[in-house]
């Protein structure tokens, strides 16, 4: 049933099945469309260069021959409004207000808002956003909504596609649509679900590792010519893209693509500069690196789960290169902060020289690391050094994150500390003129992105790009492999045929086409939507069945027992989103001061004989799900007090009752020691062991959780809460996320919050 097609470029024909018509235009004469069109249409408050013009002709264009297109251009040119100026065309030249659908990552959503606010101010925006009671009353409004455009993020998006489903969306457009890369992602398939008119796919990064992704996108925007049955059969076709393949691959994309490239636009925009500078390892550096290599065991100490630490060698590698005290129990004890924090890694002896330089010079920078647990390092680097500085990583909330943004863009704030993959979308950090990447990810346009928050449309200082790469390391095999995987990116797209800057040429590469009726699309449409329907809903009744059997199953076995669950119960969602909405505007505080009343309270002395409490009081610990009692530390100082510990502990870890995210609660002892309040013992279930027996370490979001239930029990109970260091010397350790969720949980929640460090 499908038609071949062939490209005649010349050479060897390669065909490939599918129903591809000509989208190509003839050689017409270039576009008219002018500023002042997109003016008299509600533009105000921007100068479109000549290039976003061209691509906003191209875009209308598209939009009366295709189902979809993708706007490549790479990061920093102006996509969002070029898109903007789209959603202006179809609104005011075609008539009609809409609606318009825009998803984009909660990072950049009130970049959107405000840009459609300044240069589009007769669009009207609806920003979906708010917890569930907010979005419910959205939702209850629907028929009474005015608006052009609903602006919302992925994730809400999926949680409320049975609401977004109710309109016939007159253009869809996803940011950052690499996202889309999956044809199996529930991204991909919910938004497939939706009636659309036209899809508009932004990214910088349109090809990134292999072709299967690039036809997720093709699938995506023009599905009736790239059914996702054919997807095998287009990378078979296609892998070798060298020479004639590779011709006839970007004949393919021609029509759907646009990607022009700062050096051909912008030619107005600094330069941008890239080093890769070297450095040593410590001598302490050396000793661990040596030891992972021959899984030398012993250099590690004898601490619990140190077999488990070599297994990942290449990882363990990488924490190596970048400072050792990423590993347990290497840091000395007590800590204190000192000059052997930076003299411990030869990566972090040559950061500190670049800063001291960059920092007389006047320079801003933007500090990239793939770790978060180097985040932390860095964070206490920049303390002891005195420099100013924000951080944003996958753990700060949204409102923190767009206020680490404006600080950054606003005041004199020297660096800006970033996760590569929660810092490298969407936002413009143009006040930053050097960017650092304290080590390489894997795929290279994660790093791109990354760099291209300041070297973008605005930035008026040309840009360096510093690399550090510790020399005959494994981080050398990373680097070179990463610059390989560029290959497929620069052999399809990087050589100006998507960039409407040759179009004799572009229109001489037609493609000859033969179309299925739409009568024979529909029905092989609906066919594939109601087999998919299908298996969805079969799957999800059996998984439904399987779970409530399961329940009854342990419920008759925990009775026959005579078993009771000492189990805290999970936190109503409702409740938990008044909770949160009550914290709302305490969140940004956070990173300031702390008021006495939100303050976790540090204090000297033993947890599991709490500190001065005159109430209640709920001491804290976190256990795996293993029912096997620890040694040392916390569990023998909770033994040493009572034996009930161990012996409900043991008790649920025998019955099955410690899933991830449980919180035991009971008294520590019959016998208090306090005649003004009762003591009792929370055992969070936030580690996890394997058949194995390797434990993982602290889960946060097990903490999450279990925190979330603790501040329940306390707040109906009137109790203070206690808690250890938690994690700090457990493997996966994340101080900086642990400190956050016991603050959000607890402390600015009014709950007495004391710490044993």
């Amino acid at each position: 049933q499908c038609q071949t097609f062939s490209l005649a470029a010349g050479g060897t024909m390669t065909s490939f099945p599918l129903k591809i018509q000509t989208l190509i235009p003839e050689k017409k004469k270039k576009a008219t469309l002018a500023h002042s069109d997109l003016q008299k249409w509600g533009l105000r408050g921007i100068q479109l260069r000549s290039y976003q013009l061209d691509g906003v002709q191209w875009l209308t264009q598209c939009l009366k021959n295709q189902q979809g297109c993708i706007l490549g251009d790479e990061m920093g040119l102006g996509k969002t409004c070029q898109t903007i100026s789209l959603l202006l065309y179809v609104a005011g030249a075609l008539g009609g207000k809409g609606p318009f659908l825009v998803l984009s990552p909660l990072s950049v959503l009130e970049n959107w808002r405000s840009e459609m606010e300044r240069i589009a101010p007769s669009l009207t925006v609806l920003c979906y956003k708010g917890d569930k009671e907010r979005r419910a009353e959205i939702q209850r409004d629907a028929d009474n909504l005015n608006f052009h455009v609903l602006l919302t993020t992925y994730e809400l998006c999926l949680k409320d596609a049975s609401f977004l489903r109710k309109w016939k969306w007159r253009v869809l457009v996803v940011d950052e649509a690499h996202r889309l890369k999956n044809q199996n992602s529930l991204l991909h398939k919910t938004l497939t679900e939706f009636s659309v008119g036209f899809r508009v796919l932004l990214t910088g990064t349109p090809i990134q590792n292999n072709l299967q992704e690039v036809y997720s996108l093709l699938n995506f925007i023009q599905p009736s010519l790239f059914p996702a049955d054919e997807t095998e059969h287009f990378v078979t076709s296609y892998s070798n893209v060298q020479n004639q393949p590779a011709l006839e691959l970007q004949g393919v994309l021609e029509p759907f693509l646009l990607r022009r490239i700062k050096s051909q636009v912008a030619a107005d925009l600094p330069k941008k500069m890239e080093l890769v500078v070297y450095h040593g390892m410590s001598a302490l550096q050396k000793k661990y690196y040596k030891a992972i290599l021959m899984k030398d065991v012993e250099a590690f100490g004898n601490e619990q789960g140190n077999k488990t630490r070599l297994l990942n060698i290449l990882m363990q590698l990488r924490k190596c290169v970048d400072h050792p005290y990423l590993f347990d129990g290497v840091e000395p004890e007590p800590f204190e902060m000192g000059e052997h924090l930076i003299e411990a890694s030869g990566k972090l002896c040559l950061l500190d020289s670049l800063l001291a330089h960059l920092h007389n010079g006047g320079h801003r920078i933007l500090l990239f690391s793939q770790m978060t647990r180097m985040l932390d390092i860095l964070q206490d680097y920049m303390e002891y050094r005195g420099y100013s500085y924000e951080r944003l990583d996958g753990s700060v909330r949204g409102e923190e994150r767009n206020l680490a943004i404006k600080n950054f863009s606003s005041k004199d704030i020297f660096v800006f500390l970033l996760s590569t993959k929660a810092g490298g979308v969407g936002m413009n950090l143009t006040a930053a003129d050097t960017v650092i990447f304290m080590d390489s990810d894997f795929n290279p346009q994660n790093d791109l992105q990354a760099a291209a928050r300041c070297h973008r449309i605005g930035q008026n200082r040309p840009v360096k790009v510093i690399r550090l790469l510790g020399r005959d390391t494994v981080e050398e095999i990373v680097y070179s492999r990463a610059v390989s995987k560029l290959h497929l990116t620069n052999t399809v797209i990087e050589e100006g045929r998507f960039s409407l800057l040759d179009q004799a040429q572009s229109a001489a590469a037609g493609l000859q086409r033969k179309q299925l009726s739409e009568a024979e699309l529909e029905l092989r449409r609906q066919k594939r939507q109601e087999a998919a329907a299908k298996r969805a809903k079969l799957q999800e009744d059996m998984k439904r069945k399987q779970q409530e059997q399961k329940y009854k199953k342990k419920m008759a076995w925990w009775e026959s027992c005579g078993y009771r669950s000492l189990c805290l119960q999970s936190v109503d969602s409702e409740e938990e989103e008044e909770e949160e909405e009550e914290e709302a505007g305490e969140d940004s505080s956070i990173c300031s001061t702390d008021s006495d009343h939100t303050a976790i309270h540090y204090v000297l002395g033993d947890v599991t004989h709490p500190h001065a409490a005159q109430e209640d009081a709920i001491i804290v610990h976190c256990v795996d799900d293993s029912g096997r009692w620890g040694r040392g530390g916390l569990f023998t100082a909770l033994e040493v007090r009572s034996d009930e510990p161990r012996k409900q502990y043991e008790l649920a870890g025998k019955m099955k009752d410690l899933d991830l995210g449980n919180v035991l609660l009971f008294p520590i002892d019959d016998k208090q020691s306090r005649l003004d309040g009762q003591d009792q013992l929370a055992l969070i279930v936030a580690q996890q062991r394997d058949k194995s027996n390797n434990l993982s370490g602290i889960l946060l979001t097990a903490l999450d959780e279990g925190l979330k239930k603790i501040y329940s029990a306390a707040k109906r109970n009137k109790a203070s809460v206690h808690l250890p260091r938690i994690g700090h010397s457990t493997k996966g350790f994340n101080w900086y996320g642990t400190e956050r969720l016991i603050r959000k949980h607890l402390a600015s929640k009014g709950i007495p919050t004391f710490m044993y460090p």
